[in-house]
């Protein structure tokens, strides 16, 4: 009851608080010069009464983008419109009452709203049918006008006003990079105000009251689900047999053996649910159109979406992502969305840190290659641009990389054996060549790595050391060359792939001659006998490194 209580009314209670202790306490937000002191502190404490975009919790359980969202908005002083699509995980805001935002308005996950800087506040305002999608940052003064869109990870220049009907992407010299110029007009609600508000679409679409009891009675059963798995291992415990009670010691012992094997049972249910409601609910993905107002698949998405808490519950309370973060970088999880419907082929490695915010959300329209990696990275096949909704397919060939924070933008294409490197945005309907790399948001082909640090590399003298040649492996004389600092010795130290491991390596300075003299000596010996020892093996050697060399 304690977890239940926990999860249901506290964050209610919470975000009371929060409100109360705002308008008599901290007090509105002013435009004006940065003011030390005071205006620092309160600023502070309430960055710290509502962190994380989810109004302490309470967001989940009514629902994350529906008109309670903005009403708790109003109360802590934005001045919010009608009819807005709030993001799944919420909007990071400190200074409520220095935003404005229209009617229609359509937000992207995990963006961040910044009216105030080390200098000044500013107004930050959105505009009727504007947009701003995943991970934007707006700082002080953005003024988005009517219709005007900040595509995934744009950067809002401080003061700066994006024209009506404008489109924008990422960043580049402080500021998002212009796309395209369009006319936009607002005739009536967008899709989602249309189906959910004014009930303008070929299905039943829930209430709001149907969202919160739904979101309220399933958050009840996962809790108690989680619960269960530590009370049934304590209720087994104490049907041991009292007259031949084991240890204390064996008692912890025996009870976390027990945990495990209920732990690890309660876990295959949970995936088992989520798996089983994913084509339940959802059923098989289709490519195309899937507006609110004419397609029941963003509802139905929205219901599936809350049924994953299970999966959430289970898992580790710092990942969104719950008991798929015990198998990240696994066989386990690609067979899991095999299970999804994703066609992934041999060899395949998935986020063996992490996905960058969600893993795959529509796995059975994602293909993935033979001995692909995809890092902390983003394969999102759904695209809302002004809340027209809309699938298509992703498709990632064999030997491809994806790296820390790079992104394809549903229906990119990665051909065999590409390289995203890290922070890199692919747009939609854009094609990443054959043995290609690729940088930056909005991205473009780079040279590779790996060759242009070889050719910026200093040529070192190595004392003991082997050195790779065409015609295989020669050691080098142990006399020749500058002496040298060994691993850990000083500063300097360089490495150059060209050598079996960390040699002696020196930049050719003089003046290390007689500080390291003695050192490298003894060093040299050592290499010199060992490179004769393992010269047979230079082809496994070869092909460690080479493995060693593959980016992840």
């Amino acid at each position: 009851m304690i977890r239940i209580a926990r999860k249901i009314f506290v964050p209610w209670i919470f975000v009371i608080w929060s409100i109360m202790l705002k308008w008599a306490f901290i007090g509105t937000f002013t435009e004006g010069p940065a003011q030390p002191g005071c205006f620092q502190f309160k600023r502070w404490l309430m960055a710290q009464l509502l962190p994380g975009g989810d109004l302490a919790g309470v967001a989940p359980l009514v629902g994350t983008h529906y008109e309670i969202i903005s009403f708790f908005f109003r109360m802590l002083g934005a001045n919010v419109g009608k009819r807005i699509y709030w993001p799944g995980s919420g909007i990071i805001l400190v200074e409520f009452d220095l935003l404005t935002v229209g009617d229609d308005v359509v937000f992207g996950s995990r963006s961040t709203i910044e009216p105030c800087d080390g200098y000044d506040s500013q107004h930050v305002t959105i505009a009727a049918g504007a947009m701003v999608a995943d991970r934007c940052y707006l700082r002080p003064g953005v003024t988005l006008e009517r219709g005007a869109v900040l595509g995934s990870g744009s950067i809002g220049k401080k003061g700066f006003t994006y024209p009506a009907g404008s489109i924008w992407v990422g960043s580049h010299e402080g500021n998002a990079v212009k796309l395209a110029q369009e006319e936009v007009e607002m005739e009536g609600p967008r899709p989602f105000g249309k189906a959910f508000y004014h009930k303008q679409a070929p299905y039943f679409v829930w209430p709001i009251w149907m969202h919160v009891l739904f979101n309220t009675s399933w958050m009840i059963v996962c809790v108690a689900f989680r619960a269960m798995v530590m009370l049934g291992a304590l209720i087994t415990i104490a049907h041991l047999d009292a007259k031949h009670t084991p240890p204390l010691a064996a008692v912890y012992g025996i009870t976390l053996c027990v945990f495990v094997v209920y732990h690890f049972v309660a876990s295959l249910m949970a995936l088992g649910i989520d798996i089983g409601s994913k084509w339940a609910v959802i059923g098989r993905r289709v490519v195309g159109p899937q507006a609110w107002d004419e397609s029941p698949y963003c509802q139905r998405w929205q219901i599936y979406l809350n049924l994953c808490q299970i999966v959430r519950q289970l898992g580790p309370k710092s990942q969104d992502y719950g008991l798929l973060s015990f198998i990240q970088g696994s066989i386990y999880l690609v067979w899991y969305f095999r299970l999804m419907g994703a066609k992934i082929g041999d060899a395949v490695c998935l986020y063996p840190t992490g996905p960058d915010g969600a893993m795959m959300t529509e796995p059975e329209l994602v293909e993935i290659g033979d001995g692909s990696c995809i890092d902390k990275s983003s394969l999102i096949c759904h695209i809302n641009t002004r809340g027209e909704f809309q699938l298509n397919q992703l498709l990632v060939g064999a030997g491809a990389v994806m790296r820390d924070r790079s992104r394809l933008l549903s229906g990119a294409l990665m051909e065999d054996h590409a390289t995203l490197l890290e922070h890199c945005l692919i747009l939609g309907g854009d094609t990443v060549e054959e043995d290609t790399f690729w940088q930056g948001w909005p991205a473009e082909q780079v040279e590779d790595p790996m060759e242009t640090e070889k050719e910026n590399d200093v040529e070192p003298v190595v004392v003991g050391a082997r050195r790779r040649t065409a015609s295989g492996y020669q050691v080098l004389d142990p006399e020749g060359g500058f002496p040298m600092m060994g691993v850990g010795i000083g500063t300097g130290m360089k490495r150059d792939r060209s050598y079996s491991d960390f040699s002696l390596i020196s930049l050719s300075s003089p003046r290390r001659k007689n500080s390291f003299n003695r050192t490298a000596a003894g060093f040299s010996r050592h290499r010199v006998r060992r490179a004769q020892s393992v010269d047979s093996r230079g082809a496994l050697n070869q092909r460690s490194r080479s493995l060693l060399s593959i980016p992840m």
